[in-house]
């Protein structure tokens, strides 16, 4: 697979995870009386809920990673985006394309 293909394959399985995600808005909480921390979710649905998905005192890196990363994933398609157009310019000059955007894409298909 050239550079080409897995950046289009890590756009391709990024916007597929999206899809299939339960999207947000997360938060991380911290519960003051026992100092757990919980990962929430915020929707509307007739009026504002939160939905708590787990919470314990040792998820908090754990939490506050998929927050991050839900807070991000649409950044992350645009910088692939941008390598992808970036990719296929330096093949068409035949120049093999390499920087973080390309790892970016090889982890994301790891």
């Amino acid at each position: 697979m050239n550079a080409v293909e897995k950046i289009e394959a890590a756009i391709e399985r990024l916007e597929e995870m999206k899809a299939k995600s339960t999207p947000g808005p997360w938060a991380v909480e911290e519960i003051p009386e026992t100092g757990e921390c919980r990962l929430l979710r915020e929707f509307e649905f007739f009026g504002h809920h939160v939905e708590e998905i787990t919470s314990g005192g040792s998820i908090r890196e754990d939490a506050d990673l998929i927050v991050t990363l839900h807070r991000t994933v649409d950044v992350q398609l645009v910088i692939l985006g941008h390598a992808l157009n970036s990719a296929k310019r330096s093949m068409e000059r035949g120049e093999v394309p390499r920087g973080p955007a390309l790892d970016l894409a090889e982890a994301i298909l790891a």
